[in-house]
């Protein structure tokens, strides 16, 4: 093995196989993917990490790195500093001081970035503590982002969330997540001695409240938060258990449920992580063994199904790798965009390495890649760098001692080469939870296309909960295109809840008061654009109105909005745009903050009156307003969605929906205006 093996993974496009082959002589399976070498963002410029996280800290677009380190174990040498990235992931990272005269502790064992203040920044979470032998204090940092009064490179201000000092040691797993569901940010912790889980509920960026939780495990590790159940409030998991929500978290008890009860038995020190992996909606649960200390003997990395709410049905095991140790890091992310999660895990001392076990979509993970050998993963985390559409590998190599901050860059999706087909990672969509006592109504049942149909053109399946589309050849058709309408044609005026995902490439849209009846490539009704591509004439749309003659010229549709879609990520004007007709709703330097490139995005329609008056939201900031003029058709008709009919449609593109809510309002005709 050499130190960090490369791989690649052949597409069957052929231009772009043949630019491959042109440039990777290496022989790889299926599943393997092309790394850059590992590249160390801080030049040798730190010795020594305890914890590291990744986010957007300057909002630049650009994902950030936290380096931390108290001392504890890398000489005196003490690091609290962030690394901005530069637009070439392979350029020179600048390092920017977060604040040196904070009274930490040597051991800084965990760390977390989150919007703690809710002020749209990315703010730093410290645990500090001496670790072991010394006396029993701790303190959990709240290092508060300088933006947007001030510049990420300037000087953090922080707070503590305890009130007085936890008299314990060695706190090395943290999560930060609204516990409460009061829409602020809270810090969960663990620490080894005593064996405890501290939830730190916010009240406000300077105050908090602990509430403590015995594990009834003697100095063991491992934790993490995710909706076990779909009671909608957030659920705890930590070496063999899981710690169910009440519906007050603050003032009401926890119940511990078990999910692997022996396994603290064998090894009661753990890495845990929570997602659906076998895309049946429900979240599982991931355990690796992490530690050959304090009964840490050899034991399996394996992931737990859900059993669902009969809460105590056992979670059926399914091992990934038998007899393994010292998984530090365990991490699920859709690696290789095929649209399920696969499992990262680092192996920080002893035979050290970087692997990932690829998911075959339905929980098996028997193919798995050895990104590197030779170094490995403490604290490791999966972010997108360079925001190219693929996940990336970032952490520390060892813990403390001489380690550095290393990244390694996926070549899955080469800026260079463009974007390939493919199912993107999903990083934080939100599904709408509709009341149904507000009127609101499923259009998509989750897993049939039960009272949809097929007209012109393009495939049409239902996957994991998501509608897919894409475009199909035809003989003796140059650009084929259809749409999947409602059966149901009454539709006038509603509201309009979709969740929208679409590659790079591809051109789709919405419509709205559709009254075609038949076999139709072009449909016949109103539109909202969700154009996720360029073309001759400039750029894409999204979320843009558009509605054909004789009710006015249709040169006007791209006039409805002020902004063009540039690239897969930024936007830029629009030369015709008519001030007169429209106003501008976002700032054009805002708009990445909004669109989420290569995700969920959800889109919220408003259709009211005759002539109608068209509203639309990209999650949650309005972007469209605009007052039709004129009656059109029927007044009435279809939702629809689309596959373009356009020569521009990439090969192989996929369109994406889910989460089809609709809500019927009054009529409110006007006439003409």
């Amino acid at each position: 093995m050499k130190e960090c093996s490369t791989g690649h993974r052949m597409y069957i496009m052929e231009w772009l196989a043949i630019f491959l082959l042109a440039l990777f002589v290496t022989t790889a399976t299926a599943s393997d993917i092309s790394f850059n070498p590992p590249k160390d963002i801080a030049a040798g410029g730190v010795l020594g990490i305890s914890s590291m996280d990744a986010g957007d800290i300057d909002n630049d677009g650009l994902v950030d790195i936290a380096v931390i380190e108290g001392g504890k174990h890398a000489g005196g040498r003490k690091t609290l500093a962030w690394f901005k990235s530069p637009v070439e992931t392979q350029g020179d990272w600048q390092r920017f001081e977060v604040n040196q005269s904070a009274p930490l502790r040597p051991f800084l064992g965990s760390a977390k970035l989150a919007d703690m203040d809710s002020d749209g920044d990315l703010d730093l979470i410290v645990s500090s503590d001496n670790h072991s032998r010394a006396e029993k204090e701790a303190d959990v940092f709240v290092f508060i982002n300088p933006k947007p009064n001030g510049q990420a490179g300037d000087h953090w201000d922080w707070h503590k969330a305890n009130s007085s000092l936890l008299p314990c040691h060695h706190i090395n797993d943290m999560e930060i997540a609204d516990m409460d569901g009061d829409g602020k940010l809270d810090i969960i912790v663990r620490s080894l001695q005593p064996n405890q889980i501290h939830v730190f509920f916010q009240n406000d960026i300077s105050s908090y409240t602990r509430k403590s939780i015995d594990t009834d495990i003697s100095q063991s590790e491992g934790l993490a938060v995710g909706h076990i159940d779909d009671d909608g409030i957030l659920d705890i998991t930590y070496t063999g258990y899981w710690l169910q929500s009440p519906s007050n978290p603050r003032t009401q008890n926890y119940t511990k449920r078990p999910i692997d009860p022996n396994y603290k038995n064998i090894n009661q020190n753990t890495k845990e992580c929570i997602g659906d992996i076998d895309g049946d909606g429900k979240l599982d649960v991931v355990i690796a063994p992490c530690e050959a200390y304090r009964n840490g003997g050899d034991h399996d990395l394996a992931w737990y199904r859900n059993p669902g709410n009969n809460y105590d049905s056992p979670w059926k095991k399914t091992v990934i790798e038998a007899k393994t140790n010292n998984h530090q890091t365990a991490k699920l992310g859709d690696m290789d965009n095929d649209n399920d999660l696969d499992v990262v895990v680092g192996v920080p001392w002893g035979s050290q390495m970087v692997r990932i076990y690829y998911n075959n979509g339905s929980g098996s993970f028997s193919n798995n890649q050895t990104v590197c050998s030779g170094k490995g993963l403490y604290s490791g985390v999966l972010a997108d760098l360079g925001n190219d559409g693929d996940l990336d590998i970032i952490g520390q190599d060892t813990y403390a001692k001489e380690s550095k901050p290393w990244i390694y860059e996926s070549l899955l999706v080469d800026a260079n080469m463009g974007l390939k087909p493919s199912a993107y990672p999903n990083k934080q969509a939100i599904p709408f939870k509709p009341d149904p006592n507000e009127g609101w109504k499923k259009l998509f049942d989750g897993k049939t296309l039960n009272g949809w149909k097929k007209t012109g053109y393009g495939k049409w399946w239902v996957e994991n909960g998501v509608i897919l589309g894409t475009r199909e050849k035809v003989a003796g058709v140059s650009n084929p295109g259809g749409f999947l309408f409602t059966e149901r044609a009454d539709f006038k005026d509603f509201e309009l809840i979709v969740d929208a995902k679409l590659d790079w490439g591809t051109d789709s849209g919405i419509h709205l008061r559709d009254i075609s009846d038949g076999f139709t490539q072009s449909g016949d009704g109103y539109q909202c654009c969700l154009d996720y591509r360029l073309s001759k004439n400039g750029g894409g749309q999204y979320g843009v109105f558009y509605y054909k003659a004789p009710v006015e010229n249709y040169k006007y549709w791209i006039r409805t909005w002020p902004f063009r879609i540039k690239n897969r990520f930024e936007a830029m004007e629009n030369p015709v745009f008519d001030s007169s007709r429209n106003r501008k709703w976002i700032a054009i330097e805002d708009w990445p903050k909004i669109f989420k490139a290569h995700d969920w995005n959800q889109i919220k329609i408003r259709m009211t009156g005759e002539p109608p008056l068209y509203e639309c939201w990209i999650n949650g900031v309005k972007i469209v307003e605009y007052q039709c003029q004129k009656s059109w058709n029927k007044g009435v008709g279809r939702i629809g969605l689309q596959l373009i009919n356009d020569p521009n449609w990439i090969e192989g593109g996929l369109i994406r929906f889910r989460n089809i809510f609709i809500k019927v309002l009054p009529s409110t005709d006007k006439g003409d205006l």
